[in-house]
């Protein structure tokens, strides 16, 4: 019985079919990475050259498709800023951009409250105040009043969204 198994799985280890030794040179990888320099972690003594390190850079977001979640979206950041200009240009500076990520943020969870079955209001009305909190000393009265007026907004938005799909 000479003959090599002809069932074996290729690169399997049988008695006919020995797998290479490989050693790997782990220190050199050891002394690159302490001198902070980006190279392969091992190295093959088999050689054969080594690839050189390519450096990938960040990689970019793929563009998305605009399409009706996308509108959905503008739709209802347009409602949120409404009639917040004045108090968004007296906000300092690290304040606006805490504002607008809260926004942002808001709107992206409204918009996926939007696309359930069941839409809650009360959650709606509860992200929007908590957003509107963001800005300093705003009266609880104006904060109210706000975000009930802009969670009937994005209420109808959400019924004329689902009558469209009718």
């Amino acid at each position: 019985m000479d003959e090599p198994n002809k069932f074996a799985v290729a690169g399997a280890e049988t008695p006919d079919n020995k797998m290479p030794d490989r050693d790997f040179d782990l220190s050199r990888a050891d002394k690159e990475s302490a001198a902070g320099e980006a190279t392969p972690v091992r190295e093959a003594k088999t050689g054969a050259p080594e690839a050189p390190a390519v450096d990938l850079g960040t990689v970019a977001a793929a563009p998305t498709l605009a399409g009706p979640a996308d509108e959905t979206l503008e739709k209802i950041e347009n409602i949120l800023e409404e009639d917040l200009e004045e108090s968004y240009f007296n906000l300092p500076t690290e304040k606006k951009e805490e504002f607008k990520k809260e926004g942002e943020k808001t709107a992206v969870e409204i918009s996926g409250l939007l696309s359930r079955a069941k839409i809650r209001a009360r959650k709606i009305f509860g992200l929007i105040q908590k957003w509107l909190r963001v800005i300093p000393g705003i009266n609880k009265f104006f904060l109210d009043q706000e975000a009930k007026i802009k969670t009937d907004e994005i209420l109808d938005l959400a019924e004329s969204e689902k009558n469209k799909k009718f």
